[in-house]
């Protein structure tokens, strides 16, 4: 007995790829003899030597043929081995089904029975209501109702369950259950970023610098997308308008679109790149005073001090 068991589909390839690889060494062997027949026959040999060619050439054809019948017969047990499979995977898929239907009908009872229940105790306590306030007779009818009419169609819908749970195991239902489809998450939506420009319609040749110190500029009569800081400069000098003023019908694409010279433009700011040309500023303490002149050092000799001796007052004495 083998420790492991081994697959029967990979030992059926396997044998036909030994049988495939020996055919093409027998019907090389067989053409080999055929050519040799071929020659002997032109060359005009004796019999003997003809007739044992032609011998080896019948046993190398016949190799051939009872080779090709064998990989024949390895192909179709590969095909029968692997219908085996398919018959085996799909025997235990619907199983696997049937159980799953069965489930189904088995948590729809026990909900059914949960709901009558429910329907008996709300129609009890719809009766007690109906006894104080007229409103709750409705309610009475319907928990009456529907703890009546829930139990058959339970039990009705519990038996079509299982009557397709056989239907799966026989073969005359899918073998797979249509599980309604879940719904998919949408995608969390990027926030819009907020405008940086605004589209309005000029009347006059504009520039600007963008903030990398970049040049930008646009057309008379024509729209133009302006960055958002410098549309109150543009319209507080009358060059911008909206896109539904009368200036714009009026005045729309009466010049080209291209693009102005740059000493035609009126800039709206000044380049934020550009180095300062403001000299820093020194503090007026570090500044010499008008008149005084330089400092300058000198020396002036100094008489050395002598000591003094002690003395003594007579009037001290007295």
């Amino acid at each position: 007995m083998a420790l492991f068991a081994t697959d029967p589909v990979k030992a059926a390839i396997k044998y036909r790829d030994e049988q495939a690889s020996r055919l093409k060494d027998d019907e090389a062997k067989a053409a080999v003899c055929g050519v040799a027949v071929d020659k002997l026959t032109r060359d005009l040999a004796d019999d003997s030597r003809l007739d044992d060619a032609l011998a080896k050439a019948r046993d190398a054809e016949g190799k051939v043929t009872s080779r090709r019948k064998a990989l024949a017969d390895a192909s179709a047990r590969i095909a029968d081995l692997g219908a085996q499979a398919a018959a085996a995977a799909d025997k235990r898929q619907r199983a696997e089904t049937a159980q799953a239907i069965e489930q189904i009908a088995i948590r729809l009872q026990q909900a059914g029975a949960t709901f009558e229940q429910a329907a008996a105790g709300l129609a009890a306590a719809s009766r007690e209501a109906a006894a104080v306030v007229l409103d709750a007779g409705p309610l009475v009818g319907y928990a009456q109702s529907a703890g009546v009419e829930v139990k058959p169609a339970v039990d009705m819908v519990a038996t079509v369950l299982r009557h397709r749970a056989v239907l799966t195991i026989n073969g005359s239902a899918p073998a797979a259950l249509l599980l309604p489809e879940q719904p998919v998450a949408p995608r969390p939506q990027r926030a819009a970023l907020p405008p940086t420009t605004m589209r309005l319609f000029l009347t006059q040749p504009l520039s600007w610098y963008d903030e990398n110190g970049e040049r930008h500029r646009a057309a008379a009569m024509n729209d133009a997308e302006l960055p958002l800081p410098l549309v109150a400069k543009a319209r507080a000098i009358g060059a911008a308008h909206d896109m539904t003023s009368q200036e714009r019908k009026q005045l729309h694409g009466s010049k080209t679109s291209a693009p102005p010279e740059w000493h035609h433009c009126r800039w709206l700011n000044e380049n934020p790149k550009a180095p300062t040309k403001v000299a820093p500023i020194q503090r007026s303490m570090f500044e010499p005073l008008p008149g005084v002149a330089r400092p300058y050092t000198m020396t002036i000799p100094v008489q050395p001090v002598e000591p003094m001796a002690a003395t003594r007052s007579m009037d001290d004495e007295s």
